[in-house]
């Protein structure tokens, strides 16, 4: 099956009913922890998070390819680009950086071996990153299920590191406000290193 078949109507249907309350706390939290002017979401879905971020004054972008999923951007009258998220030559072309860039639940859909070219698309947005990929295999199609240390990994393999204590307190602002599961598993806050660089190896899983 293709990926539009695989992530159809129906899909997204679901994801937009059952995401809409998760997005307003999401951007609460996000805007009141980071106080970003500008976001950009990679893999955004329907568009409710940018939505949500858009109503709070946020300049916004969002990059998405599944065709349903566009059909829901377009009548939020979002700005989409069509990247390909494996290819971080492409985000390196966009005409600006942003004070954040978030990506939820896409790491897990696309192969091994995009992983690293995802990570580092990701991290030429920004030098913020607000990430979460599912580690158990729940979604339709999970070519990619990792535990947040292999995420961890990439992240400092392209000069990130992992902000535990950050990541810690989203995940209790989202429990406590009834986000989504698959959204307040395992939220990750990275951040971009100083010009130090560190080798890092062997990463225990912080969850």
């Amino acid at each position: 099956m293709s990926f539009n078949q695989v992530y159809g109507d129906d899909y997204f249907e679901m994801i937009d009913r059952t995401s809409r309350d998760s997005a307003e706390v999401m951007a609460d939290s996000l805007v009141s922890h980071f106080s970003p002017k500008s976001a950009v979401d990679v893999g955004c879905g329907t568009g409710v998070l940018l939505e949500a971020l858009r109503d709070r004054e946020i300049g916004i972008l969002e990059i998405e390819k599944a065709e349903s999923a566009l059909r829901y951007c377009a009548e939020r009258k979002l700005e989409v680009l069509p990247l390909d998220i494996t290819r971080p030559e492409e985000a390196g072309q966009l005409p600006r950086s942003f004070d954040i860039a978030t990506s939820f639940e896409v790491g897990h859909q696309i192969s091994p071996e995009s992983s690293s070219p995802y990570v580092a698309f990701l991290t030429r947005l920004s030098n913020l990153v607000v990430f979460s990929s599912d580690p158990g295999g729940d979604d339709r199609l999970p070519l990619n299920p990792k535990p947040p240390s292999y995420w961890i990994q990439l992240f400092a393999e392209h000069g990130f590191t992992f902000d535990e204590a950050e990541s810690k307190t989203l995940k209790r602002k989202w429990e406590e406000g009834a986000v989504a599961h698959w959204f307040s598993r395992f939220p990750m806050v990275f951040r971009r290193m100083s010009e130090i660089v560190f080798l890092v190896s062997g990463l225990p899983c912080p969850f």
